[in-house]
């Protein structure tokens, strides 16, 4: 009796575990991902970028955006920073990047692990 009541209890803990931060989520915030997006293109690539198009044509930085505009509602913020250094990455220079920081939720480590032996 006593281990029922206990695993009913720990199962209804970790429910709310799960359900509470899901309940607490931002809803996608596609309206200023849209004005970022805009800005990016609009003001950084096309008015302050020497040659924006030099290495790679227009239409191929309209389709990605394009493509990019789409998903705005159903990705996450990590993704979205991920979109914006893909559109970046079209001028083909090493000066024009979008820089993430410490605001994206990436999961990695700077080190390699090798097995020797």
């Amino acid at each position: 009796m006593k281990h029922t009541l206990f695993r009913r209890v720990l199962g209804l803990c970790l429910a709310a575990l799960l359900i509470i931060p899901a309940m607490a989520a931002e809803p996608p915030k596609a309206g200023q991902r849209q004005e970022d997006l805009d800005f990016l293109y609009e003001k950084v690539l096309l008015e302050a970028h020497p040659d924006a198009f030099a290495n790679t044509p227009e239409s191929e930085f309209l389709a990605l955006k394009a493509e990019i505009e789409a998903r705005l509602e159903t990705e996450s913020d990590t993704e979205f920073l991920l979109d914006l250094m893909r559109l970046t990455a079209l001028t083909g220079d090493s000066h024009t990047s979008v820089s993430i920081g410490g605001a994206a939720d990436l999961r990695a480590y700077p080190f390699a692990l090798l097995r020797r032996g």
